[in-house]
């Protein structure tokens, strides 16, 4: 189930839950813009430096590991396509997290403070 909530006026907050029985991986991907940034996985954060200012991509998972990628070659992540036959790189966000019965992956997007 997802929802996704104004936070504030420029904020939005995306609810990721699934549930179920047995082992599993829950993952959610983001595919962001090319621009340059910085990852804090203690803060669990990714920090993009975009022309009209910095943004922030926030996450809280319990027990969730990330990573990100861009263009890269060994997989189909980070990249997009603008038009049919053409691939652009872009930024690759994917948050993980191990569950048995539920797992909750909130996701805050926003301008940064």
């Amino acid at each position: 189930v997802r929802t996704i909530a104004a936070t504030a006026a420029d904020a939005f907050e995306v609810r990721d839950e699934v549930a179920g029985s047995g082992p599993h991986i829950a993952r959610v991907h983001w595919l962001l813009a090319d621009v340059p940034y910085e990852l804090d996985l203690a803060g669990s954060h990714l920090r993009l430096k975009t022309l009209a200012g910095d943004f922030i991509v926030a996450w809280r998972a319990l027990g969730s590991t990330a990573t990100v990628a861009r263009a890269d070659h060994a997989s189909r992540r980070g990249w997009w396509s603008p038009y049919y036959n053409q691939a652009a790189p872009a930024l690759s966000l994917a948050i993980e997290v191990p569950w048995a019965e539920r797992a909750e992956i909130i996701t805050t997007l926003q301008p940064a403070a």
